[in-house]
């Protein structure tokens, strides 16, 4: 639990690839500037924070963005430290990860204007992951590794037509795959079965690989005639949503389930040997059919008040398909059965403003909500009381409902020359999960609680026309109730802390050039825990450029 914990954090920090499928995305897909001013989007003016239908994730609305030939692209590096004393010796975790990544938003490769009406885009995306799990105990060290890499790229193409409609398509595909090595420890597959058996395994060969295809099919529609300066934005997109698999359980392959891999198909290979049955081989074929319907309705009053109701909905069906030799139940017969069925709904009312003060001081006022009403998640497992190695039946449904409040403030002063924010964020989640017996009997319910608040402030300052200099900090908690009791009868919280520092520099060019360097610090801490308590600490080096073509 530790490890799968661990390389989560490592991932999560290591990627800006993954993120949130509902509504609450856009306010996390900021730019790096806005990431070293403490990520407080909602009191931060920048492109990738103005509310709009692009911004929302909606292809077509690139067509009313600003008309501009531009190559945007962004690089990380990240390592990662995690120790922990154990019964008798110590724990680490050590990982350094690399990116070929987006500089915020939906700001990425190629844009180029073939016209007025017509614009095209284009772009890769990639990442390298490579973990070292140490245990040392009684003198004896023994060492994990576990690599995995992904690439993939896409292309879209949005087209205004005369009556002010854009429509757009785009098409994205990433590929990525790992595998641990040595085979050994946790990565032992065979040998935690062969105990059942009363006798000894190995594994050989653990491999996955996974990929996704993408799809997007928007429409967006601006209506500019209702007053001076205010407009109303309409959008609607469809498509199949691309969040990137848990790579948290590839640090141990030996549990992979179907919620793993998201809105990815992905094919698992084990391989090794069971003394007293022979050799075995295990084949597990993951088919995900997700679909994303999103919409949003924007109203501007130019730069003094916009405000939206921005809409997610995500369907997502996974079919498991199981082919092994060698061992139980699945001796020759291939299985196919459906493993977990899941839906999600989110809706955000946003209201962002822009209030002068004087000749060169402005507020950022913004606030937002997201909720989500309904959620269900449905898991499904093989009945082994039949003869038919298909037969399942629904073992566990998950209602899920959740919600996030966020309110920024900005200030604006000295033309704009030193901009700073602060943002404060307060969520709740409940879930309640019911277990099926075969029969279909329903066990007894239980309830996890959950909340989590966060506080982000920082500020940018331009220390000459070119140069600017910004910094930021961020603290992130998370509670949770699942039920636990301690020795007193108490509820037991489980408290997650992040501390995060940022900081970094931003570069102006006349020609349009710009540059943003972005570093970052992060330290966990997690209680209860373990005395002493681990330790988790992050650094990250981000470079994002965006220069005219």
């Amino acid at each position: 639990m530790k490890k799968t914990l661990i390389f989560a954090l490592t991932v999560c920090f290591a990627t800006t690839l993954a993120s949130s499928v509902l509504a609450l995305r856009w306010l996390d897909n900021m730019s790096y500037r806005v990431e070293t001013m403490g990520g407080a989007t909602l009191a931060i003016e920048d492109e990738t924070t103005a509310l709009t239908a692009y911004n929302h994730e909606n292809c077509a609305g690139l067509a009313f963005e600003k008309k501009m030939n531009r190559l945007d692209g962004g690089l990380m590096y990240s390592s990662t430290n995690y120790s922990q004393d154990i019964t008798g010796g110590t724990y680490k975790v050590t990982s350094s990860d690399m990116a070929l990544t987006r500089p915020g938003a939906e700001y990425r490769g190629v844009t180029y204007w073939l016209g007025d009406d017509l614009v095209i885009k284009a772009g890769i995306e990639g990442m390298l992951i490579n973990a070292t799990m140490t245990t040392e105990v009684g003198g004896t060290s023994t060492e994990e590794k576990i690599d995995f890499s992904g690439l993939g790229g896409g292309a879209g193409l949005v087209y205004k037509t005369d009556f002010g409609l854009a429509l757009g398509a785009g098409l994205k595909y990433i590929g990525a795959g790992g595998k641990p090595d040595p085979l050994d420890g946790s990565f032992d597959v065979y040998r935690m079965i062969a105990l059942m058996f009363g006798t000894t395994g190995t594994t050989d060969k653990i491999e996955m690989t996974a990929t996704n295809l993408g799809w997007s099919v928007g429409a967006a529609y601006v209506l500019d005639e209702i007053g001076e300066d205010n407009k109303l934005a309409l959008g609607f997109q469809v498509g199949a949503d691309d969040t990137l698999p848990n790579v948290a359980s590839f640090s141990s392959l030996a549990s992979i389930g179907s919620t793993s891999f998201g809105d990815y198909n992905a094919v698992v290979e084990m391989g090794g040997n069971i003394v007293g049955i022979g050799d075995v081989t295990n084949t597990t074929t993951y088919t995900a059919t997700p679909l994303k319907i999103s919409g949003e309705a924007i109203f501007d009053l130019g730069s003094t008040l916009q405000a939206g109701l921005l809409f997610d909905s995500k369907t997502l069906a996974v079919q498991e398909k199981t082919e092994s030799s060698g061992y139980g139940v699945f001796a020759a017969d291939p299985t196919d059965y459906k493993a977990i069925c899941q839906s999600q709904l989110g809706i955000s009312p946003v209201v962002t403003a822009k209030l002068a003060l004087g000749e060169d001081l402005n507020l950022l006022p913004g606030v937002m909500f997201t909720t989500w009403g309904s959620g269900a998640l449905d898991a499904y497992s093989l009945d082994y009381s039949t003869a038919d190695v298909n037969d399942t039946y629904k073992s566990s449904t998950t209602e899920i409902s959740s919600g996030v409040f966020a309110i920024g403030l900005g200030l604006q002063a000295m033309s704009k020359q030193l901009q700073a924010g602060v943002q404060y964020e307060s969520g709740s989640n409940k879930s309640e999960n019911t277990p099926y017996a075969v029969d279909g009997t329903a066990g007894t319910v239980s309830e996890i609680e959950g909340s989590s608040s966060t506080i982000r402030l920082g500020a940018e300052f331009w220390v000459m026309p070119i140069l600017a200099i910004r910094a930021g900090y961020a603290m992130l908690s998370d509670v949770t109730k699942d039920g636990t009791f301690d020795s007193d009868g108490n509820v037991v919280d489980d408290i997650n802390n992040t501390s995060r520092i940022t900081f970094g520099l931003g570069v102006a060019m006349p020609d349009g050039l710009k540059a943003d360097l972005l570093v970052k610090l992060d330290t966990y801490t997690d209680d209860p825990a373990l005395d002493p308590k681990p330790t988790n600490t992050a650094m990250g080096i981000f470079l994002g450029v965006s220069t005219p073509l």
